[in-house]
């Protein structure tokens, strides 16, 4: 099961489609309902735990080379690091069913209005199945080569897009104010940054392991980059106003001008790139998280299973849109934030008070 490797530029796309993901619709909207147009800024400071989350996870794979965090996690803690890993594999496995949600909600809302949702998650995890049984390593090149067409798109909307904006909606720059730009950095830190954290079960797969750090950082660096570019349409075109009150701001900002019909075809295909590579990487760090929590030799009999228990979950885990949107924006942060971050500094700190206890021991 641990035979598979990819490249650390592979691991860097990986990281950034990941970290544009589903965000690129839902984060736009809540975060100009927090900060306005100090939106951007927001994003600059959200950029600190995200260093921090780079460093709790490639020190913890130096300490521990050749381990998943489920695994090192029993090898620091004993028990309680079981416990804790099952923590981390309950926390994969919810993040999955979320994030098939936004998949499904964004299906329904855009492109198959009639479509029922349970066949859009059926199809959606077949594929992501797929994928998980053809390996990390095929998964990954794969993925990296849509990645550059996804990045192309984005780059192609943007030019698209921007003769119609207004750059006068950017001010003023902090629009609520400090204490509503911490407010925002805060939501960001836990969507979907922490979300970070799930890179625990795929950091020790990387060939040159000496480049982990600098390739999470570069990997978080154009996530961020394609977000700004993301709400920099997003305010300048539909205003802080009009974007906070849409359900998907990215959408009704490209419904808002000339030609909104041929953009949202190269967008919806975008996306989907974006989102399907975070669907994988939740789905697969919780598979393989409790293939290993299981001690099993391979993960790939729980992928089915795995599947089809995310897609009950996806269904009923809320009413309709306007219950997942109340979800994502009030409760997420207070119930994300301890499993981002506690769990990996619990981690480093144990870790480190093991090493130095043992270096002092005669």
């Amino acid at each position: 099961m641990d035979k598979e490797y990819i490249s650390s530029q592979q691991y860097l796309l990986l990281l950034a489609g990941y970290g544009v993901g589903t965000s690129m619709l839902l984060v736009p909207t809540i975060l100009v309902q927090y900060a306005k147009q100090g939106a951007f800024l927001s994003t600059a400071f959200a950029f600190i735990p995200s260093i921090a989350i780079a460093i709790f996870l490639s020190s913890l794979n130096k300490m521990y080379p050749g381990q998943s965090l489920v695994q090192y996690s029993a090898a620091i803690l004993g028990v309680p690091g079981k416990i804790l890993a099952l923590l981390f594999i309950w926390f994969a496995f919810h993040l999955s069913a979320l994030v098939l949600r936004n998949i499904g909600n964004f299906v329904n809302l855009t492109m198959l209005a009639e479509t029922p949702t349970p066949i859009v998650y059926l199809i959606v995890v077949a594929i992501t199945a797929f994928a998980l049984l053809a390996g990390l390593e095929t998964a990954g090149r794969a993925m990296s080569l849509l990645m550059f067409l996804a990045i192309l798109i984005s780059a192609i909307l943007l030019i698209f897009t921007l003769p119609n904006a207004d750059f006068s909606n950017m001010l003023p720059p902090l629009g609520n104010g400090w204490f509503s730009i911490l407010k925002g950095s805060i939501y960001l830190s836990s969507f979907p940054v922490g979300e970070f954290l799930l890179f625990g079960m795929i950091i020790f797969k990387i060939k040159d392991s000496q480049h982990t750090t600098m390739s999470f950082i570069h990997g978080q660096l154009l996530a961020a980059l394609i977000g700004t570019s993301i709400f920099l349409q997003v305010i300048t075109i539909l205003g802080p106003e009009r974007a906070s009150r849409s359900v998907m701001a990215i959408v009704s900002t490209l419904n808002s001008i000339q030609g909104s019909n041929l953009l949202l075809i190269p967008f919806a295909l975008t996306w989907f790139i974006f989102a399907i590579i975070k669907f994988y990487i939740c789905y697969y760090a919780f598979i393989v998280g409790f293939a290993h929590w299981a001690e099993m030799d391979d993960y790939r009999p729980l992928v089915l299973p795995g599947g089809a228990l995310i897609i009950c979950i996806a269904i009923i885990l809320f009413k309709g849109i306007g219950e997942h949107q109340n979800f994502n924006m009030v409760y997420w942060p207070a119930y994300s934030l301890p499993f981002e971050y506690g769990i990996p500094l619990l981690l480093w700190l144990a870790a480190g008070l093991k090493i130095l206890v043992q270096g002092r021991r005669p």
